[in-house]
């Protein structure tokens, strides 16, 4: 039996889901660029996919920006500030996932100022640093709703209202947020917000970019009039379509997974620190093996957890021929010799960075796999730790 407790680097496609994309490989399967009727039934069938995301986070159906996934919405919204003529200065949270960072990098090597917001240890950012950091030459703040690899949730709405008062375009990344966290950009300030399908039993390959009325970006890619001209290239026809109803589904279902996941989540937190002495937790469950009460993280499903003496890759490896599917920080990074950014910016040493790993739970996780999980740590890490030191 295998057990795949790694969603916050992918979901398995849910089954309605695919069932809606099926007909769009094979019956409609028309350019959905072309005059004709079947072109245009492919049309009808994006533009009902826009409107399902952007129901599901308060936008206007013309704001959504179809692309390829997190990655290129995040490179898009960071690259607009090319486009304003003023404000030579972006701040990034120190937590963000690579496709920010590296992209405010390259921004940097442009001539821009980038500014790092720092966060506590439990990953969340204060409104007050930013409110600091910004200045009369800033062009926009980057900032995730919910950190890849803690699983804590930044105060967007705050930060928003500091941004609009400084007149400073604010971009969230909520790829590892929608169907997770309410979302609602109609009593909110964002101005850029990109989201990705198989975070949330979506296809992989398909994203979406956020752009308040009135935001000028430049092109992602030239060559032909698709997405308003924004992304030239024929549309993911059966990507779109798979990514509204993924929107759909896990915007209707969130309370009822989240219930669900937090009592997997507690089981798993309260066994670990029953079973397998010499661990410590990582973001908003920092502290929790010394507490009568484990307090809950704000997002469900996200656990974070050092063990003592045990190198994180190790573990994943070792957990893996044990049948668990786990990680040693964001998946874009496996294999890495460098200790996560996140986790330093915590304020963990390189030691303790690198002795962490990322467990995330997912709906289709049980009680007895939760078990099953609880007894490989109980088996593998104190085997690890002897290896260590013979």
């Amino acid at each position: 039996m295998r057990i795949y407790a790694d969603h916050a680097a992918t979901t398995p496609v849910r089954k309605e889901v695919l069932q809606a994309m099926l007909p769009f490989f094979t019956s409609v399967y028309g350019n959905p660029s072309s005059l004709y009727t079947e072109g245009q039934e492919a049309a009808i069938e994006v533009e009902k996919a826009r409107r399902k995301l952007a129901d599901s986070i308060g936008a206007g159906k013309e704001e959504i920006l179809f692309t390829s996934g997190g990655t290129e919405s995040n490179n898009v919204a960071l690259g607009s500030v090319r486009s304003m003529g003023e404000g030579r200065h972006i701040i990034v949270s120190a937590i963000e996932h690579a496709s920010v960072l590296e992209a405010a990098a390259a921004l940097e090597q442009e001539g821009f100022k980038v500014s790092i917001l720092p966060v506590d240890r439990f990953g969340k950012a204060d409104p007050k640093d930013l409110c600091e950091l910004i200045t009369d030459d800033t062009a926009l703040v980057s900032c995730q709703l919910v950190n890849n690899e803690t699983g804590s949730l930044m105060p967007v709405e705050e930060m928003g209202n500091i941004c609009r008062e400084a007149r400073v375009l604010f971009h969230v990344d909520a790829v590892q947020g929608l169907g997770k966290t309410k979302i609602d950009l109609s009593s909110f300030h964002v101005d850029l917000m990109s989201l990705s399908a198989h975070k949330i039993g979506g296809p992989k390959g398909t994203g979406a970019l956020y752009h308040r009325r009135g935001i000028r970006l430049l092109p992602a890619l030239y060559g032909g009039r698709q997405e308003r001209s924004l992304r030239a290239g024929t549309e993911n026809v059966p990507g779109i379509i798979g990514f509204g109803e993924a929107a759909r589904l896990a915007v209707e279902e969130m309370m009822a997974s989240d219930q669900k996941i937090r009592l997997l989540q507690n089981e798993l937190v309260t066994g670990l620190i029953r079973e397998v002495p010499g661990i410590h937790f990582n973001g908003p469950l920092y502290g929790a093996e010394h507490m009568q009460e484990i307090p809950l993280t704000q997002i469900p499903g996200y656990i974070n957890v050092r063990f003592e003496g045990v190198e994180g890759e190790t573990l994943v490896q070792f957990a893996d021929m044990q049948g668990l599917a786990i990680s040693a920080g964001s998946a874009c990074h496996e294999g890495s010799d460098q200790p996560s950014h996140v986790l330093m910016a915590l304020g963990l040493t390189v030691n303790e960075a690198k002795e962490s790993v990322r467990i995330t739970l997912g709906q289709e996780n049980t009680s007895s796999e939760v078990e099953e999980m609880i007894r490989i740590f109980r088996t593998v890490v104190p085997r690890l730790r002897r290896m260590r030191q013979s």
